[in-house]
């Protein structure tokens, strides 16, 4: 029976949850009126909508029970709802859905006499349903058919169309549908008309917070979750609409090539409606040009694509159990196939966090359900497990093998049919003499589908595991290869040694000239050197940029020679060791690929090192041989472009002539530059780079996010970039996230450890954050940014030796000792050693070039005693660093605070806006100064985008600051509902009965409850109340500077 989706259903308050649960509760299939008794003792404005939930579970009750009736019963009974089709249409639902369920006979011809029904999904896909017994048994139908029925463009309710529209998405087609959602395709206006994904449930779910938890190129992610119309709207990113089912062979064709893989990918992408429809950019999944891991595909036999593909979805799989989730679904249908070849798994809506005690359903799909869920159906029990989602691996992975299922799928959910079914699973796997499935693979789809749940393998690990043994030749590490298999896997790891070569090589020797085979012999050792050196380039290369991306502030010389020593080894920065155009010679797209990761890195490191000497111009000329580094890589990438555009490399012509002074000539090629299309992943890549260097983490982010569904960059790389623009966005969950794919990658970067050890720290998590940094130290003792930090959360522990411990060393390894000589100061403070204390503090207060860090630790330090000193050294700072926003922001705070010059405030918030438009801390910042400075109308603009979700509760508080200011009630009202949503979120509103911004709020009644609901949770937690007279802490400024990145 095909999965339907049906109508939305009724949402009620408390009190009728009540009564519907009581109903439930007391139901007697012999009782009779009991629908009409309960409407009697409750009467209420929804009459319709309890009539119609009542008379739902009544529906399926009487079918639990095989009780006879038909519709017209209750339309008989309660004539009101003739007038209402849409509450008929959702009994007719219930009715088909709960007879499907309990095993009853479904025939169209009940639900025929509901006027309307045959516009409704569900009703219309089972009318044109033609699946039978056989069918579920075979379930693999004609591409054709398939096609036919999953673009049938349904048309949306209208007004869920409108909704729609109204937060951004214009539907252009169905591309498929599930037990309790359609999946459309459809544009997001708001950015740039790009292709999504929405899938639309009709009931509230989990999947989205479930799937939000997981980022791995092999899981569809999530965008974004609405709620529309009572409707759960899950947008997810277009990467096309092929599934493994539209792949599983037919019976009488049981092989499936990677040649035929592609074509079939390739021919849905000309088919779809994206490739029909005009758009000023397509997505980047469709970029046929850029589909280099399809090429690579089109090469591999049956047995090879089935490793490829099932390897990559066993990774996936492994991510999500690593972080607690099951997926419960696993089948064909639930694999996409990306436009670039690269599988995800999709569908999470029957996920379950490992071992949760809160599943109580068994879900999933009857063929591909392990023999103890089958069972578990029976019993009414959950039993989703980790075994659970190895078994619907392994089905999948016959049926994509073989062109059939395992076992015999149960006929309908009776009790007997399921149990008849988990006894059939305790056969032996059956092979026909025609399935072309390796022994070692058959090992694998049989210790997948084992009977007993302990003797499959324990973890996705292990599968994946042994998938990649297989990938490689070599032997099963958890499944059993016998010796015969063990011998080929040998032969094909060394077929020079096995395959008879000398005997041919005597014969050839005879027949060709010795010159001749000389010649070619030598050509394939050089071809093989060749590869083998670019090779480890290219595992060098992607540390290096690695390590350099997760901290894209200004780098040392010293740091950008380390970076350029990988292409000095190769050559490449030299023409006569290293000639580019043997690259040509190198077969299958290998000189391409390797062609682009010199491109990468040449680029990425030139960037760096514009970057470097534009902000050393600042302050001194820039001498012609101090160019050499930046003329060395600019060389070396036109060899590599060989003539082909480049944006990167054009923008790093614009930092040339900016680092000379030719303002002509900057905006004469910058105007090029910004014209050039980005023609590949590697110029998207080193596009998002250079935002990175810019400050401008939103676009860095929306750039890397685009590369997601693509294979050309590492993921080393992709993930680092992610996780910095997060971090530097205050994104902390979501850089946990990334910084985590990053280390499981690089696990002994010592970088990658801080980063997300600042994540945590961020969010006051000290002891996941203590651990990272320790690993950091102990990776590399010479860290001082992660002693620092661990230093900070011993501090805030009172743990003040250890951290005056932490600080010292820090100072053997820190460029200059300004801010830990504060910090120390601070922990000697603690400690009662005012001597100590006072020596770092006056030794801090008189020292001469410091660094821009420790510049704005001297200005924190001195703030409120010299205001004016703690200025210059902002401004000093900032000549430094004058990217750095944080820097303008302290700026601005102190401007504002301490030096009450509001109108300079506003002209360093504008230039921190200017640099990143969305940055909501110095939106929120400006919205108060302007209220202030009576800019109301600007002041409301900068408080509504501020207070735009996401955002945080400071910048909640802020806003509600600013419209407190503003002089209309509107505004006021405003106020007292966005400092609501900012004690909800937890922020900490100590200033909030002393707050003048407040004033004009303060006596009305909604902020009397306001303010006891904060005093009450201060309470709750423990916390001590602060008294009125203490001093008004900085509301512009979060405090922390002493958080060393």
């Amino acid at each position: 029976m095909p999965t339907m989706t049906g109508p939305t259903v009724n949402v009620f308050d408390d009190r009728f949850e009540q009564v519907i649960e009581q109903f439930e509760n007391d139901w007697d299939v012999h009782r009779p009126n009991r629908i009409a008794n309960v409407l009697e003792e409750h009467d209420s404005e929804d009459h319709l909508a309890l009539i119609s939930e009542l008379v739902r579970i009544d529906v399926e009750l009487r079918n639990k029970v095989c009780d006879p009736f038909s519709i017209d019963q209750y339309s008989d009974e309660f004539p009101e709802l003739i007038d209402h089709p849409s509450l008929l249409y959702a009994i007719g639902f219930e009715d088909f859905r709960s007879r499907q369920r309990f095993g009853l006979p479904v025939d169209v011809e009940r639900w025929k006499q509901i006027p309307g029904i045959q516009n409704e999904t569900w009703y219309s896909s089972l009318l044109g349903d033609t699946e039978n017994v056989s069918a579920r048994n075979d379930p693999k139908q004609s591409t054709s058919e398939k096609e036919q029925r999953n673009r049938k463009n349904t048309p949306l309710d209208a007004k869920l169309e409108q909704s729609l529209d109204q937060i951004g998405f214009q539907v252009t087609e169905l591309i498929g549908r599930g037990a309790f959602s359609h999946v459309y395709l459809a544009t997001q206006q708001d950015l740039a008309d790009r292709f999504v994904v929405l899938k639309i449930v009709d009931r509230s779910m989990t999947e989205s917070r479930s799937i939000a938890l997981l980022q791995h190129t092999n899981i569809v992610p999530i965008y974004s979750n609405h709620l529309v119309d009572q409707k759960t709207v899950i947008c997810m990113p277009y990467a096309g609409c092929v599934t493994l089912s539209d792949l599983v062979p037919d019976g009488d064709k049981r092989r499936l090539s990677g040649e035929e893989m592609v074509a079939t990918v390739r021919q849905r992408v000309r088919d779809s409606q994206i490739s029909k429809k005009p758009q000023s950019a397509s997505p980047a999944a469709d970029d046929l040009s850029a589909m280099t891991p399809l090429d690579r595909i089109s090469r591999l036999d049956s047995s090879d694509l089935i490793t490829w593909v099932f390897k990559r979805i066993a990774s996936g799989l492994m991510h999500a159990h690593a972080r607690g989730i099951l997926h419960g679904d696993i089948k064909p249908a639930n694999v996409l196939i990306r436009n670039d070849g690269e599988p995800a798994l999709l569908d999470f809506n029957l996920s379950h966090l490992i071992d949760s005690a809160t599943a109580k359903h068994v879900g999933g799909t009857l063929p591909y359900m392990a023999p103890e869920n089958l069972l578990g159906m029976v019993r009414h029990e959950s039993t989703l497990s980790v075994p659970s989602d190895i078994y619907g691996f392994g089905v999948t992975m016959y049926q994509f093998a073989t062109g059939r299922l395992p076992y015999t799928a149960p006929n309908s959910k009776s009790d007997a049919d399921l149990t008849r079914a988990a006894e059939d699973r305790s056969n032996p796997v059956k092979w026909h003499s025609g399935d072309a499935v390796p022994p070692s693979l058959r090992t694998i789809i049989e210790n997948c589908l084992a009977f007993d749940a302990n003797d499959r393998y324990e973890s996705a690990q292990q599968l994946h595991d042994d998938l990649d043994c297989e990938s490689k030749n070599i032997p099963l590490r958890h499944g059993h290869d016998r010796i015969g298999t063990r011998l080929r896997k040998y032969a094909k790891r060394h077929p020079k040694l096995t395959s008879g070569g000398s005997v041919a090589f005597l014969i050839a020797m005879s027949m060709i000239p010795l010159i001749g085979l000389a010649a070619a012999w030598r050509q394939r050792s050089q071809q093989a050197g060749v590869v083998e050196q670019l090779n480890q380039f290219s595992e060098r290369s992607t540390r290096v940029l690695a390590s350099m991306i997760a901290n894209p502030v200004r780098h040392t010389e010293q740091e950008i020679d380390a970076a350029m020593q990988p292409l000095a080894d190769l050559g490449v920065l030299d023409p006569a060791a290293f000639d580019v155009s043997t690259l040509d010679d190198l077969p299958n797209e290998q000189g391409s690929k390797f062609r682009e990761n010199m491109l990468r890195h040449i680029n990425q490191v030139a960037i760096f090192e514009a970057d470097r000497l534009i902000t050393d111009s600042r302050s001194s000329p820039i001498k012609p041989s101090s160019l050499r580094r930046l003329d060395q890589l600019q060389v070396a990438g036109t060899r590599v472009l060989n003539g082909r555009d480049s944006r990167s490399h054009q923008y790093i012509e614009v930092e040339k002539s900016r680092i000379k002074g030719d303002r002509q000539a900057v905006k004469t090629k910058r105007d090029k530059a910004s014209q050039t299309e980005m023609t590949s992943d590697t110029e998207v890549y080193l596009e998002a780079v250079r935002l990175l260097k810019k400050e401008q983490w939103g676009e860095a982010v929306d750039m890397l996010t685009s590369l997601a569904d693509r294979g050309a960059i590492p993921p080393e790389l992709r993930w680092t970039g992610l996780g910095r623009s997060q971090y530097s966005e205050r994104n902390y969950e979501k850089a946990i996230l990334s910084f985590t794919q990053s280390i499981e990658r690089s696990p002994e970067s010592s970088r990658l450890r801080l980063l997300r050890g600042l994540c945590y720290l961020q969010l006051s998590r000290g002891n996941p954050a203590e651990q990272d940094f320790s690993e950091a130290i102990r990776l590399d003792p010479t860290n001082w940014k992660a002693l620092t930090n661990r230093g900070l959360i011993r501090l805030g522990r009172n743990q003040a030796p250890d951290a005056i411990e932490d600080f010292t060393t820090a100072m053997k390894f820190a460029p200059d000792p300004g801010h830990l000589l504060l910090l120390r100061s601070r922990a000697y403070r603690d400690l009662g050693d005012q001597e100590a204390s006072q020596r770092d503090f006056d030794e801090v207060m008189q020292a001469k070039n410091l660094s821009a860090a420790s510049l704005v630790s001297r200005a924190r330090a001195r703030e409120k005693s010299d205001p004016n000193a703690a200025l210059s050294d902002l401004q000093a700072a900032l000549a430094m660093d004058p990217n750095s926003t944080e820097i303008q922001l302290a700026m601005a705070s102190l401007l504002t605070i301490e030096l009450k010059r509001d109108a300079e405030s506003i002209e360093c918030l504008n230039e921190v806006i200017k640099k990143q438009p969305e940055n909501k801390r110095a939106l929120a910042n400006r919205a108060v100064l302007r209220a202030r400075l009576k800019q109301f109308d600007l002041s409301k603009a900068d408080a509504l985008a501020a207070s735009a979700p996401p955002t945080t509760g400071r910048n909640l508080y802020q806003a509600a600051c600013a419209s407190a200011l503003l002089p209309d009630q509107n505004s006021h009202i405003r106020a007292l509902s966005l400092l609501s949503q900012a004690i909800r979120s937890g922020y900490e509103a100590d200033n909030l009965a002393i707050d003048e911004d407040l004033d004009s709020v303060r006596k009305m009644p909604g902020f009397q409850a306001i303010s006891r609901t904060y005093q009450l949770a201060n309470l709750m937690k423990g916390k001590q109340s602060k008294a009125a007279s203490k001093e008004l802490s900085e509301p512009l400024l979060d405090k922390t500077a002493d958080v060393v990145e």
